[in-house]
């Protein structure tokens, strides 16, 4: 799976330029892997597609360009993330940089804001998550930490569907033998059968002279981009078994 880049940020603090510390300046740069595994190398994007359920992996990339004494003793670092509503304490590497992952949700309606921000923490740190919330320490006379860099993309949340136009009215096929595969580059799905109460599955919807077949795959079924392929066997009352195949777009 091809990584996409964002474009590399400056974060302007107090006077603008590099975003700075005590200790020099920093540059960063959120990558992440979705998007279109046809593209090679990074892109300087910084809107990209993902698939509703889908496993995004990112990472704060972070580039010192520090102008303090070697022999001296390194402030603390801390890194957050937010991921829509969703706050993330992130952790580094052995590189001093921040990976982080995070499951795509289906409730957006809009695109998908992900953020990651560096701080140096001047003596106490000024924010920690508690649950889902940042609590802040006012007051006092401790120092604030520094805000020394920050970079955000944009995720378009898609979900995939299928509509499979069959040519005759509903109740001319026995759907209890319906069954529903799909072909995609890690192979055929599980066979998928007609929704209940208790299956995620296919409806029918119906009209005078045909029917369609509509179905919502989870990611693990499809092709990222591009198109996946879809097989239907059922039985026709008359005619007796059938095989109809579609392709359908993948967002």
């Amino acid at each position: 799976m091809t990584q996409l880049r964002t474009s590399m940020i400056r974060v302007s603090i107090a006077v603008g330029g590099l975003g700075c510390g005590l200790t020099g300046c920093v540059q960063s740069a959120l990558s992440t892997d979705t998007g279109d595994p046809a593209r090679s190398g990074w892109s300087a994007t910084r809107r990209v597609a993902g698939h509703v359920g889908e496993l995004v992996h990112l990472t704060l990339t972070v580039e010192d360009q520090s102008t303090a004494d070697p022999f001296s003793e390194p402030r603390p670092r801390y890194a957050v993330a937010y991921v829509g509503d969703r706050l993330m304490d992130l952790s580094p590497d052995l590189q001093g940089d921040y990976p982080f992952s995070a499951t795509l949700p289906a409730t957006v309606t809009e695109p998908l804001r992900i953020r990651a921000e560096l701080y140096q923490q001047r003596q106490k740190r000024d924010a920690i998550i508690v649950g889902d919330q940042f609590v802040h320490r006012e007051g006092g006379t401790d120092q604030r930490d520094i805000l020394l860099a920050s970079d955000e993309i944009l995720v378009d949340v898609a979900q995939s569907r299928l509509q499979m136009l069959l040519p005759e009215p509903a109740d001319h096929y026995d759907w209890d033998t319906a069954k529903l595969i799909l072909i995609s580059d890690r192979g055929q799905s599980q066979p998928i059968f007609r929704r209940t109460d208790t299956r995620h599955g296919f409806i029918i919807t119906s009209a005078s002279a045909s029917c369609v077949l509509n179905y919502e795959p989870p990611i693990d079924q499809i092709n990222k981009t591009g198109t996946t392929d879809a097989v239907l066997s059922i039985h026709h009352i008359e005619a007796g078994p059938k095989e109809i195949r579609a392709m359908f777009p993948t967002p």
